[in-house]
């Protein structure tokens, strides 16, 4: 089927936006901000799904998404070498919602969960002081995640709050 005159003017701006939003994101990749490459990619996925039907196959969705998947890894990685487990967490969620399928982020999902783990196996009496690992522990990983259940657990014992 063809797409009438007057549909076809409609979408013009939004390729036009879709075009713009891919350079703003290749121009900051090649420069190195990360995380305004994010933001047009993100705009740039945005735009392709108002322009290009759910259930089409589009290898140019596929590769927006691995690249913003493979940015939201990177600064899930950066955070996580630097300690800040809540940011490491929230990166590599915000990709796995975007790309599901990108290993290295379920890798560092389960490198969190080896991480609640050794903190949840050094911790050898139960005192109050231990409320706040716990906490980012829970924090720190899928509610799913048996070392996440076993955490709410262990606050439970604790009676940790928040």
């Amino acid at each position: 089927s063809q797409l009438d005159p007057a549909a076809a003017r409609s979408k013009v701006p939004a390729f036009s936006r879709l075009a713009r939003e891919l350079g703003a994101a290749s121009t900051a990749e090649a420069g190195g901000n990360v995380l305004s490459a994010i933001q047009h990619w993100r705009a740039t996925l945005e735009t392709h799904d108002q322009l290009v039907p759910a259930s089409s196959v589009s290898a140019i969705r596929n590769e927006i998404v691995s690249k913003l998947g493979a940015h939201l890894y990177e600064l899930g990685d950066i955070a996580f070498r630097r300690g800040m487990l809540t940011d490491a967490f929230q990166y590599w969620m915000q990709g796995a919602s975007v790309d599901g399928q990108n290993q290295q982020i379920q890798e560092g999902l389960r490198r969190l969960e080896a991480h609640g783990t050794r903190t949840l196996n050094e911790l050898r009496s139960g005192s109050m002081r231990h409320c706040g690992l716990i906490r980012e522990v829970v924090a720190t990983t899928q509610q799913s995640a048996p070392v996440n259940i076993r955490a709410r657990s262990a606050a439970r014992k604790l009676g940790c709050r928040g």
